[in-house]
């Protein structure tokens, strides 16, 4: 249904990212129709372990279940800094 002679949101992208030298590591996936939002993202934390977020959206609100893999690493990745 159309309002007002604009078309519902419709979409979807998904990117990701790997770069060795500064340890960033991290994707993203969404798509949407109408009101309803749905998607992922993952990322590589400092600390060593993953971080994956669930996530669906919609008029009613939204809902996130996030979990992580691996471990925990004192110092983690990235604790040396950025080298310029």
């Amino acid at each position: 249904m159309y309002c007002g002679g604009v078309a519902p949101p419709h979409y979807h992208y998904d990117y990701a990212v790997h770069d060795d030298h500064h340890h960033d590591y991290h994707s993203q996936h969404e798509e949407r129709k109408h009101h309803d939002v749905k998607g992922k993202y993952e990322l590589l934390q400092p600390d060593g372990r993953k971080r994956i977020v669930e996530y669906v959206a919609g008029k009613h609100g939204a809902d996130y279940k996030v979990r992580y893999e691996g471990h925990s690493h004192h110092g983690g990745i990235g604790s040396q800094g950025i080298e310029g």
